[in-house]
């Protein structure tokens, strides 16, 4: 409930403290949210590059300041919750549709800055031209056959295709916004992926939807 979340958000804002009872140190708390992995896109956060991850929390900056987050669902539920550490602010925000993700995304940003004035960056797309679009395109799938992506040309750019076997295919649009950094159309919102590339700069996998999808053989 909205209740235990934000009991959860004093907890994790506080001392260690849950009532009389402490159940970790302070230094340990603070260590949950401090950088201990590298970053990249996850779906749940919209337009934003995770910088690192804690222990589950998603850190990330927003016009100088520290978020930490952590989104969540499964079929028929989303969620988000939000808090800026130096600024004793949390947000958490339950919903019962798998639709919920697009209010989340503007709830975030909405609150992030008419609350605490923190204002999100525009993303600015790059010309294919520019873009190394030819080493991106291929097949993508996870090994246990849940995940079949597609990276091609289309008329006016290039474009993605995923595929599971419990749901249609879907295909978006991908336009580039960065250094292996692009953006898609999913359940009508804009969300990043990235391509990542092994120890030889070669590209070798996807993060779609938060998570590495490794190129095809």
């Amino acid at each position: 409930s909205l209740d235990d979340m934000l009991r959860f958000a004093r907890f994790q804002l506080g001392n260690g403290m849950a009532g009389s009872r402490s159940l970790l140190g302070v230094e340990t708390l603070r260590r949950t949210r401090s950088p201990l992995g590298p970053g990249g896109t996850v779906p749940g956060e919209g337009e934003i590059i995770i910088d690192n991850i804690g222990v589950a929390w998603m850190i990330w900056q927003r016009d100088g300041a520290r978020i930490v987050s952590h989104s969540g669902g499964t079929n028929g539920q989303m969620s988000t919750f939000v808090f800026v550490p130096e600024r004793d602010f949390a947000m958490s925000l339950l919903t019962n549709a798998m639709s919920g993700i697009l209010l989340a995304f503007e709830l975030t940003d909405w609150t992030l800055e008419r609350v605490l004035g923190l204002r999100r960056s525009p993303l600015e797309v790059i010309s294919a031209t520019k873009a190394p679009i030819s080493e991106y395109a291929g097949g993508y799938a996870l090994p246990d056959g849940s995940l079949a992506i597609d990276v091609g040309e289309a008329s006016d750019g290039f474009q993605i295709t995923w595929e599971t076997p419990d749901r249609p295919a879907g295909t978006s649009p991908l336009q580039v916004v960065g250094v292996d950094l692009v953006t898609m159309r999913y359940m009508g919102a804009d969300l990043l992926a990235d391509f990542v590339r092994d120890g030889d700069g070669e590209i070798a996998w996807i993060r779609f939807l938060g998570r590495l999808v490794p190129r095809a053989a």
